[in-house]
């Protein structure tokens, strides 16, 4: 499974912002090979649903609604710049 992180540019007051990401980042880079495992563990049939469940559940412990906050914002932000 190949995953992108968009890169976007920072302004100014931002570094904060991009530190968290970047550990949030790193964080998921350790936590990925097990999603991988428990996917196709459960989409082989070997494992039931709830391991699944399990594992989205514990995402946001690891602050992927931060992520996704600070990605959106950059977005919105590259959608509202001029021309």
């Amino acid at each position: 499974m190949k995953r992108v992180l968009v890169a976007y540019p920072v302004q100014p007051g931002e570094n904060a912002a991009l530190l968290k990401l970047s550990r949030i980042v790193a964080s998921f880079t350790i936590f990925w090979p097990r999603a991988d495992e428990v996917f196709t563990r459960v989409w082989s049939g070997k494992s039931q649903l709830d391991e699944w469940d399990s594992f989205v559940k514990a995402l946001p412990g690891m602050g992927i609604n931060d992520a996704l906050k600070i990605q959106q914002n950059a977005l919105d932000r590259y959608n509202k710049r001029p021309g």
